[in-house]
């Protein structure tokens, strides 16, 4: 649920915290500490929501998103081999596969391997099967042919 930003600090001029609602035109508040700024700041935004309510004044959607939030999608997810065959359409062990043969580029940590989601573009027109250039098994055991 989205809630409207709160914005807190002091005021070395009025001698006390302020918070303020920036998207509720004059919704602020202050306080000895910011705990008790914020307490009446969220007393004086009910307020401002019920009087705008009660007379029929627009009330704003909250629309205020940190840019800590834009920063981190932006950013590349990485996906295990199972996220990675849900956006697929493939079984995890064909991501394997496509992994082992180099198709799939992934990292490993620990026991697991991590795909970067951009590098799903590469293999996601891929047709099935199995992936060529990967030797298949030759003996019993899963021992690979060198």
């Amino acid at each position: 649920m989205n809630d409207y930003y709160l914005v807190v600090f002091y005021s070395a001029r009025d001698g006390s915290w302020i918070a303020d609602v920036p998207e509720l035109e004059y919704c602020s508040a202050f306080g000895d500490t910011p705990e008790q700024a914020v307490h009446e700041v969220m007393m004086a935004k009910e307020a401002w929501l019920a009087s705008a309510r009660a007379h029929g004044d627009p009330v704003p959607e909250p629309r205020y998103e940190p840019e800590l939030y834009k920063w981190l999608d932006s950013q590349p997810r990485l996906l295990t081999t199972k996220e990675a065959a849900l956006r697929l359409g493939i079984a995890p062990s064909r991501v394997r596969q496509l992994i082992l043969s180099g198709l799939l580029p992934a990292e490993k940590a620990g026991r697991d391997l991590w795909i970067d989601e951009r590098d799903l573009e590469k293999v996601r027109d891929r047709p099935a099967g199995y992936p060529k250039g990967r030797p298949r098994t030759a003996r019993a055991g899963g021992k690979m042919d060198e």
